[in-house]
């Protein structure tokens, strides 16, 4: 009667206390991950790696590499990969040529690796047996030799590398090395695609999202634009971003949009800095911060970009985010302007013949006035009939104001109607016939 006893005693204990739950696994570190518990899997790799296990060395590793639920960080990545390299580890080896091949956490050595990618490669590595590859198709710390990258990517293909694919895919697109085979790379691209290899996701998308050979899919497109993104694919986080600005493929959503800008603008790109500007400008789940909007159209317009320059110039005119200011206004709308911007063109009839931050200049309104009407701008049609009716900038000239008012009315600005209407009354019919067939003529060249 007393071993039941003892035993139930034990049961109880353990019940309370957990003492006797299995242990930790790499098993259940995965499923840490998995279900968002970070801590527990670092901790649990920490703890193995310093014990001497390879496998958990290398997912530490790929844990600083990634920044999944730590702070990224290249130095520490490569650390550990070193560490289970040493101990034979196929995939650290591959990870740690990959950092001494592009010098993330490392100094850059191509000597250091294209030896540990040769010693993945030798364990049949296949993302090793593609990256010499690649090595020895672009002459990267090894003298050309098309014969070996040509093995070295068969082989990798065989394992189903989806960089393999990829370089592959290209040879044959090309007829570089192998017969020229549009199928063949077609068919490699799509398995590079498949395998997670970011630029063939990238190429597959932009054929879904243009309907090239495989039809017109903008869900797709978007899935694979996101996948590309997230391994660092430049155009791609470009794509994606651009996809949840304006809902194609995806929901809209402008939060997830800046997510993706933000990375590209802070890396100089020059389209995510205009977009950024225009997230902070609204309030569509970005917080609305005209300050902000205007560093970053800043940044972008001085670089050239005709569209910040606009909005920048915008703002500056009605005072958004900061003091009134023609002067800057007159400026940035000029740099928008000298590239055909014709809204820019329009404001800046409107300085020069008001006087806003200029010198009152009314044939230079003209001017500007003409380049955006001559655009098919209606309020610059409309102005430039007013400039015309009252000889301003110009000898006053009926047949040409009742022209641009015709026109401008035709392109559903009605506020020109009235001033038609009352300048027929100081034109002969003979006037008014003539402005009207300067009207058709001017239609007929302009629209299609």
């Amino acid at each position: 009667m007393i071993r039941p006893l003892k035993t139930l005693s034990v049961l109880l204990l353990c019940a309370l206390i957990q003492s006797c739950a299995p242990s930790m696994n790499m098993q259940m570190a995965q499923q840490a991950i998995d279900s968002g518990d970070y801590n527990t899997a670092l901790a649990y790799y920490q703890e193995q790696a310093e014990k001497g296990n390879a496998q958990a060395a290398y997912l530490l590793g790929n844990m600083y590499k990634e920044g999944s639920g730590i702070t990224q960080n290249s130095d520490e990545a490569a650390k550990w990969f070193l560490i289970s390299a040493n101990k034979n580890y196929s995939a650290a080896e591959f990870q740690l040529g990959d950092a001494y091949l592009n010098g993330k956490g490392l100094s850059q050595d191509y000597a250091q690796a294209k030896t540990y990618f040769e010693r993945a490669a030798n364990q049949n590595n296949p993302d090793a047996q593609a990256s010499l590859g690649y090595m020895y198709q672009n002459s990267i710390g090894v003298s050309k030799d098309m014969a070996r990258a040509l093995e070295y990517f068969k082989r990798a293909v065989e394992g189903q590398s989806g960089a393999g694919q990829f370089y592959l895919s290209q040879l044959y697109e090309k007829g570089t090395g192998v017969p020229q085979n549009s199928v063949e790379a077609h068919n490699l691209l799509l398995g590079a695609a498949e395998n997670g290899f970011g630029e063939a996701q990238y190429i597959i998308g932009t054929a879904y999202q243009t309907g090239d050979q495989l039809g017109q899919d903008i869900v797709q497109a978007a899935i694979l634009f996101e996948r590309a993104a997230e391994q660092g694919v430049k155009e791609a986080q470009l794509k994606i971003a651009e996809a949840y600005r304006d809902g194609y493929g995806v929901q809209q959503d402008d939060q997830k949009s800046f997510e993706w800008y933000k990375p590209l603008a802070e890396q100089g790109n020059i389209e995510a800095e205009y977009n950024i500007g225009n997230l902070y400008r609204q309030d569509n789940g970005v917080p609305k911060n005209y300050e902000e909007a205007i560093k970053w159209y800043i940044l972008a317009a001085d670089r050239g970009h005709t569209s910040a320059q606009y909005e920048l110039a915008s703002m500056y005119y009605v005072g958004l985010g900061t003091d009134v200011n023609y002067k800057e206004a007159a400026k940035r709308y000029l740099q928008a302007a000298d590239k055909g911007h014709a809204i820019s063109q329009y404001f800046l009839g409107n300085i020069h013949r008001q006087g806003q931050g200029v010198i009152v200049d009314e044939r230079q309104a003209i001017e500007w006035y003409t380049m955006a009407a001559e655009q098919n701008l209606p309020e610059a049609q409309n102005n430039l009939g007013y400039m015309h009716s009252n000889g301003q900038g110009t000898e006053r000239n009926y047949t040409l104001a009742h022209m641009w008012f015709s026109i401008s009315v035709l392109n559903d600005n009605l506020a020109a109607q009235n001033a038609k209407l009352f300048i027929e009354t100081e034109m002969t019919p003979t006037e008014i016939e003539d402005a009207r067939q300067l009207a058709r003529d001017w239609l007929a060249t302009h629209q299609q």
